[in-house]
């Protein structure tokens, strides 16, 4: 869009968005790439038709690669259209741009490394294959991104420099040439201007070099050249900035849009610690920095670097043995143009608390030249063409690896079927989702739980099964909620449906769209609970939920509940009730104990029963609490589903241990002072059979069917004598 903004609008843009879409988030950034983009993109391309194409996808994963979807930033379109048309085209050729870029950038590897270590050609060959074969140089290189620009153009001084310090150079022209080119990397990206240190590097080695060297001839002329070059080709953008907007770097615009929060710099342990991390990302992170590889590859690239790390040991302890030759200030050169880049990288760690492996991209021929001599410095000198050959074939499988197993995989949309093919272990819900009109839209055909086992902090595995009735023309969004017995949300998740890849402008009637959602359960869930799972479909803002109903037509709420979710407890829990029992139940419940006090809002008897699943049940068994009285006549009842319907008997699991709170009304019930009253606590399924009680015990702790506590005693202001319980 910075490109299409410089076509339509014939000047550079102002280096703030001012309200425009998201996709104008760059626009602070040097214009040199941008520029020749321009160059490329046919005219008539609207930026508004653009961002209407692609919108943003609100829950992009960017930047974490362990998300499990939404690792696209945008929504694609579902059909195409002259704005795609021309868009597709667009794209090909700054794509192209920064492949030709890149390849540029590879073969002035082999030049560097060719003129720092001119012995040893197989060097050059190694460094130019880890150059060209770096998973990640090669995303990037085929991507839009001015880190294509900056990486040649600073390749490309590097080169200059060598000449300066292996001795192909000219007084006036070799130091303009390179001043010209630094300042084409200033106008790349900020991170161009760490070749500005590239001239008093190269003239300072060779001035040091030299028997007979004089400060100005030497030094100071070529230095001085090279900068007014370097200010003349690059400089104005920057004068640019400071008259108009006071802010020479656009650093106030970068951090308008990518404001990471950090007031004071990082300290030195911390600043190593994300660099440490951010390792990976310079061999392959892919996406928007939300893809990795396999572990087995980046266990792979780090054995790479330690054995580089080793040679380049063993290869300097061989050159202090002996003279120096005369390529030393070359690969001098490229150590220092290494360390540059590094501590520039370091330096945007502290001030901006993150960084990307891509960002050292400026400096790849120095590492990869310094990586090839290090790989291949234990060698025997009649082994290093071996060497090379492994490398390059191993890197180069490495690399086309990549796209197919891990890049392509990861933006396919989700399977569709026809609606024939509905598994039998799909859960049918037939949930329909109509417009303002009545029109129905969609409809959620059944869901399947995936997770055996769901604790607190792990992920809901839910597949639903989704078939449209007409083409949606609107990008709904999904919400599903995972809600505890007290109506606060332990669990979530919002996106579009394909988890981003496959929103519901692009559905077709008929098909049915097999879609797995990962649902992240919140760590702090007190289990064990069945949360409700509820679901629903909204446009932009929950409170704007699409109408549900069921197949019969009835209206349903919005945020529909179709099923429970068991949560197992984090930890084994331990209840400790002031009256310990052991009461079994069919030899699959037994009641440990129980508390009895006086209900403290209500006149009643506030009952908690504590119970320890031993075997499933297969039927949601209901509760019952009897109040009698010597007669056995019953008063009073407080009969339920576990946990007030909360946690179903048909999700208790070996193991499990309830606490079961119950009140009992003594509204009506008249009581005397020598009234003597028991509970009776059992189990009953929907056809009124009562579980038997299975434990040996005597006749006043239980009956064929029930626990009994008590006997015991009732004051008129309903508290239970200290004498009443057992």
């Amino acid at each position: 869009l910075y490109s299409q903004y410089i076509t339509e609008h014939k000047q550079l843009p102002p280096p703030a968005p001012s309200g425009k879409g998201w996709g104008y988030g760059e626009l602070h950034q040097p214009p040199l790439y941008y520029l020749m983009g321009a160059l490329l993109m046919p005219e008539g391309l609207d930026g508004d038709d653009v961002n209407a194409l692609y919108p943003r996808n609100a829950f992009a994963a960017v930047g974490y690669p362990k998300a499990r979807g939404n690792r696209n930033a945008t929504l694609h379109p579902s059909e195409d259209s002259p704005t795609l048309t021309m868009l597709t085209r667009s794209v090909r050729r700054l794509r192209g741009l920064s492949l030709v870029l890149s390849a540029g950038t590879v073969l002035l590897t082999y030049l560097i490394a060719r003129r720092a270590v001119p012995r040893d050609r197989r060097i050059a060959l190694g460094a130019a294959a880890v150059t060209a074969f770096t998973p990640q140089f090669l995303f990037i290189g085929a991507s839009i991104n001015n880190d294509a620009t900056v990486t040649f153009f600073s390749t490309l001084a590097l080169y200059v420099a060598m000449s300066v310090v292996t001795g192909n150079r000219h007084n006036v022209r070799t130091p303009l040439l390179l001043g010209v080119v630094v300042g084409l990397a200033t106008l790349s990206k900020l991170s161009g201007l760490a070749a500005a240190a590239l001239a008093p590097a190269a003239y300072g080695l060779v001035y040091i070099q030299k028997p007979d060297r004089r400060v100005w001839p030497d030094l100071i002329h070529p230095v001085l050249l090279a900068t007014v070059a370097t200010l003349v080709t690059g400089g104005w953008w920057y004068l640019r900035n400071t008259l108009q907007y006071q802010d020479p770097l656009a650093l106030n615009a970068y951090h308008s849009v990518f404001s990471m929060g950090y007031d004071t710099p990082m300290s030195i342990r911390k600043t190593l610690t994300i660099a440490l991390g951010a390792l990976p990302s310079y061999w392959g992170v892919f996406g928007w920095l939300n893809i990795l590889a396999g572990e087995w590859f980046y266990v792979l690239v780090r054995v790479i670097m330690l054995l580089g790390v080793l040679g380049l040991i063993v290869r300097g302890a061989r050159r202090i043995k002996k003279p120096a030759g005369e390529y030393l200030p070359g690969v001098v050169l490229v150590a220092i143009w290494a360390a540059l880049v590094l501590g520039m990288n370091l330096y945007f760690i502290r001030s901006a608390g993150h960084t990307q492996g891509r960002l050292a991209f400026p400096g790849i021929s120095a590492l990869s030249s310094l990586l090839a001599m290090g790989l291949l410095a234990p060698l025997p000198d009649g082994r290093r063409g071996i060497g090379v050959a492994i490398m390059s074939v191993g890197l180069g499988v490495v690399a086309l690896i990549m796209p197919y197993a891990y890049i392509a995989p990861a933006y396919n949309p989700p399977p569709r079927i026809a609606p024939a093919d509905l598994p039998e272990s799909m859960h049918p819900v037939e949930i329909t989702y109509y417009d303002s009109g009545g029109n129905d839209l969609i409809t959620l055909r059944g869901y399947e739980i995936l997770t055996p086992e769901l604790f607190p902090g792990d992920e809901l595995h839910l597949r639903l099964y989704w078939q449209a009735h007409t083409p949606p023309e609107q990008n709904y969004v999904l919400g599903i909620q995972l809600v505890n017995p007290d109506e606060r949300r332990v669990g979530g998740l919002d996106t579009h449906p394909g988890m981003g890849l496959y929103p519901t402008s692009r559905w077709k009637p008929g098909e049915v769209l097999v879609d797995d959602y990962f649902v992240p359960v919140s760590d702090q869930v007190e289990g064990p609970i069945a949360a409700a799972l509820r679901v629903g479909l909204y446009q932009d803002v929950h409170d704007n939920l699409l109408p549900p109903r069921d197949y019969l037509g009835r209206d349903l709420s919005p945020a529909t509940h179709i099923t429970r979710v068991r949560i197992a407890a984090a930890a084994p829990i331990r209840h400790k009730p002031a009256h310990p029992l052991a009461v079994q139940f069919d030899d699959r419940v037994i009641l440990t104990g129980y508390d009895l006090v006086p209900d403290a809002g209500s006149d009643g008897l506030g009952l908690t029963l504590y119970w320890e699943c031993l075997a499933p049940l297969n039927h949601p068994y209901t509760v019952f609490v009897h109040l009698v009285d010597e007669s056995g006549a019953v008063l009073a009842q407080a009969d339920g589903q576990p946990m007030g319907n909360s946690f179903p008997t048909t999700y208790w699991q070996p193991g499990d241990r309830i606490r079961d709170e119950r009140t009992i009304s003594l509204d009506d019930i008249r009581i005397m002072p020598d009234s003597i009253f028991r509970l009776l606590v059992g189990f009953y399924d929907e056809a009124d059979r009562r579980l038997p009680v299975t434990s040996d015990h005597a006749a006043s702790q239980a009956t064929a069917d029930a626990a009994i506590i008590g006997p015991f005693h009732i004051s008129s202001q309903g508290i239970v004598s200290d004498d009443a319980t057992r």
